[in-house]
Formats: structure tokens, sequence, C-alpha cells
């Protein structure tokens, strides 16, 4: 779902982030509220125990974004991290690689499995036994890193950028076995990379970039890769599971050939990010009347069709919702100025959507297909969907507190009427994914937005994680299949009809 955010003017705003010419997004003004607590919050060793963890996951505006929520607590869940920067997905593409592992590096792998396979009681014990063996694994040179408020990082890779500043593209945390410490390692990490990047020595990083870098957790025997930025917040997601270490088994060469692989495919990426803040544009000034691209995914760009020289280039407006989970924003054209949505799918019925749009029922879609269709970067199956602007509010916005005028009743029936003609179920019709021109265009003002849910009868299922809104008028759980009865008790229930 997305619908339209209403922007808010703040006290002050840096114009790092914003250009004047219009008013500020929220999300800009929440920022620099979320860097500032965040310089004041505990060390990440404290942050990372258990009852730490629960109490930063409690505050509205601090704790991670990395799928871990206290009871009653803010949601903790963001957009697949691979949007930030390319390394992630090239990181994951590696992951599914055949291609021949060097034998050095399985030397050195084989080297580290007999070392973590040692029982330590000391996590100084613990970083003598690796801390040069990763300096090989990784390609690169670790050093400790001790923060402006003292909390210091097991070991960091240091780069410099062309702001006088340092950034780090990787950052790894150990303990001596698991819980020791009273933390888990991945999570420490974490806390890490937000200690780091907001430190008054990086600002200037911060500033320019969501500050993309790897998190390597080792608690004993065991091994983890993340993928950390931060964004509007610090999001934080596993790339792979724990791996176990352990030589358990005589003779295992596939235990030694699968982590190697993971050693493998983090070098390029991890060069990437190298690359990336050693020319980092700084200072980096937003266009105007848009956000800062820091807060936004790196696609800007959508191939016109077959045969095209070049692509469509686009820059980022704002988001569409004030979530870290949102997924659609509001971007402009770079030729032509116009005004579209771009929107970040997992499934999306293409085939409903367009025959919608010619009727004049929904907006026109410009392009669905691949993020880039130019790589082989994994994008965790996520399509991109481009469409136009609407001039309008949802029709939750534009009647929360008035009676739906019996037209736009009319309107919304015929829609619905019209997908069960076409053969179409829309599985998500609620009040938000309405949208109400400003005036008729075609000769009517209803447009339906949010095909994420809409195939063919019988094509399509309920996501899992439903809310309450549809399920309360439709009786859906998790997983059901989409009907046209769903979709006529969900228009019932936005009308408003007993």
């Amino acid at each position: 779902m997305f619908c339209w955010i209403f922007p808010v003017v703040p006290s002050k705003v840096s114009s790092v982030f914003w250009v004047p010419g219009r008013l500020t997004p929220y999300v800009c003004t929440d920022f620099q509220q979320t860097v500032k607590l965040y310089r004041q919050r505990p060390s990440p060793s404290s942050a990372a125990t258990s009852t730490g963890y629960e109490k930063e996951q409690g505050t509205e505006h601090t704790g991670l974004y990395d799928g871990r929520v206290k009871v009653n607590g803010p949601p903790r869940s963001a957009p697949p991290i691979e949007l930030y920067h390319p390394a992630f997905g090239q990181f994951r593409h590696g992951l599914q690689s055949t291609a021949p592992i060097p034998k050095d590096l399985l030397q050195l792998v084989a080297e580290f499995l007999r070392k973590l396979s040692v029982l330590r009681h000391f996590e100084d014990h613990r970083g003598r036994d690796i801390r040069s063996i990763l300096n090989d694994l990784l390609s690169t040179s670790l050093v400790r890193l001790v923060n402006w408020d003292r909390s210091v990082a097991n070991a960091v890779s240091k780069c410099n950028t062309p702001a006088n500043q340092t950034a780090c593209p990787v950052i790894v945390e150990w303990k001596s076995e698991p819980g020791a410490g009273g933390s888990d390692p991945s999570v420490q990490v974490s806390f890490s990379h937000c200690k780091i990047y907001v430190s008054p020595e990086r600002e200037k990083v911060l500033q320019a970039s969501s500050c993309p870098s790897f998190l390597i957790s080792i608690a004993g025997p065991w091994l983890l890769v993340s993928g950390a930025v931060f964004a509007g917040k610090p999001i934080i997601q596993r790339l792979t599971s724990y791996e176990w270490l352990g030589r358990a088994r005589v003779n295992d060469p596939r235990q030694v050939s699968e982590i190697a692989r993971i050693f493998l495919a983090i070098r390029e990426p991890l060069a990437a990010l190298q690359s990336y803040y050693a020319n980092l544009v700084i200072p980096s000034v937003p266009r105007p009347n848009c956000m800062h691209p820091r807060f936004f995914p790196h696609i800007t760009s959508y191939p016109v069709g077959a045969g095209a020289k070049d692509d469509v280039q686009f820059a980022y407006v704002c988001p569409l919702q004030d979530s870290v989970a949102c997924v659609a924003f509001e971007a402009v054209l770079l030729d032509t100025n116009e005004r579209v949505v771009v929107k970040f799918v997992a499934k999306y019925g293409e085939s409903t959507h367009r025959y919608m749009a010619d009727r004049h029922m929904a907006p026109a879609l410009r392009y669905f297909g691949l993020l880039d269709p130019h790589s082989d970067h994994t994008y965790a199956g996520l399509s991109m969907a481009v469409m136009d602007k609407l001039a309008g509010a949802t029709l939750h916005d534009r009647y929360a507190d008035s009676p739906i005028p019996d037209d736009v009743e009319r309107e919304v029936e015929a829609a619905a009427q019209e997908l069960k003609n076409g053969g179409f179920v829309h599985g998500d019709l609620r009040p938000p994914n309405i949208v109400i021109l400003d005036s008729p265009v075609h000769g009517s003002r209803v447009r339906l937005i949010d095909f994420d849910w809409a195939r063919e009868v019988g094509k399509v299922q309920c996501p899992c994680d439903l809310t309450s809104a549809v399920m309360r008028p439709t009786g859906a759980s998790d997983y059901d299949m989409v009907t046209v009865k769903h979709m006529y008790l969900l228009v019932k229930a936005m009308l408003r009809k007993p």
C-alpha cells in the first residue's frame, strides 16, 4: 500500500538534505533527530545485551530496523537492503556462483576453521586467533576502532573519502564463544555501525551517503554476514544464516568450500564499497525540490523499450509514506520534468494494472520490469513499477471525516465491476488505494492503485502478515486465494455500506 504524505515545516533543516523550494518532508527532520539521539545512546556492547536490545527496540526514534520488535513496540521492517547499494546484491549473486574457488582461499578457510574450532574463554584470545587471517580472507586491512564516545569496534576496514574523513566498508565484532559477554555479536556490530557513522568525525560522510557497510559477526565457531545502511533510520539485514565453523566431521571439504564461497563472494563487493567511498561527492547537494539521494534507493533509471539507446533518468522527490518500510516514491523525470511514482515490488499485477489504465481507471504504467536490466545483480526478486503521478488525494484522506459522495461510490463500484468483467481481482481495495482526482479526466475521478495483490481470478493469494483492515471485512487469512467475493466485501467495507 502507498498513499500521499503531507510534509511538515521544521524549526531548522540542514540544506545538505533539502534545497528550499517547497515544504520539507518529515523524514529530513526525523533523520536529524535520530542522529542526535543516537549520539546519546549506550555503547554497542551495552545496547546488545538482551535487556539493552529490548529497550533500544522499544524506543521510537532509535533502535535497529532489523526485524526484531519489542512487544507493542514500533515495527522494525524495511525494504531489501540491496536497493540502497548494489554491493549487497552483488554479494547475494556471488553466493550462488559455481565459479572455481582459488586454492589459496581454500587453504586460508581451512586454517580459519581450525582456529575457530578451538574453545576460547577470553575475547582477546579469540581476536589473536582470527584478526590476521581475516585480513587475508577479506583482502583488506582491519584495525581496531575507538569511537568519539570511547566505545570500541573489534575491527574495521577504513578508507579515505574526499571529505578527509574515513568510512568503514566492513565492520567486525567477535565473541570468544556464543553468549560470552551477554550479547549477540550480530546485534553488537549493528549498533557499532550506528555509533561509527553518527560520530561527529564522520558527519560529512553521513550527510553524503547512506553509509553502506558489510557487518561480520563471529560467536565462537559461528559466522554471520549482514548488510547495513543508515538511510532515514539504521537498516540491518542478515545476508547469510549463522554458519557453523567447527570441524565436527572428519575430512569435510564441502564445509571448507561453502565457507570459502562466502569470503569469495564478499571480496568484490567490498572493493566496490571502498571505491564508492573513495569517490563520494562531498559536499553532495540535492536537486531543487528533491530530498537528498542518500535517503533513497540507488536505482535512478528505467529502460524505454526494445532498441532504445538511452534509459529514462529520474530523481527521487520524496517518499509516499512516512515509514521506513516505504517502497513507493515520487520522482521527477530529468528530461521532461514530469512527475511519476516509482514503486519496488516483489509481486505485481502488471496485466491487471494495464487493463485498468487502458480504461482510465488506473494511472498509466510507464514501465514494469527488472530493477537493472544491464546487470546480473540480485535484488531479492524485486521488480520496479513506474507510473504517472496522479493529481488528487486518496479516498482515505479526502473523505476521512465526511460522507463519500454518491458519484464517487458509483465510480468505485464501476471499477470493481470492470475488474470482474475482465476476469481480474484486486485483493487490496481499501481507501488508501483509491485515488480521487482533483478534477475529472476522461469523464471520471476514481483511479485504482497498488496492484500488488491483483491478477486474473484464481491466480493471486493474500500475502502473509495481513492487516486487520483486510481480515475483518473478508475473513481472509494469510495465503488465502483472493476471490471476487473478497474484492466485493472490501469495496462494501470501504464505502461504509451495511
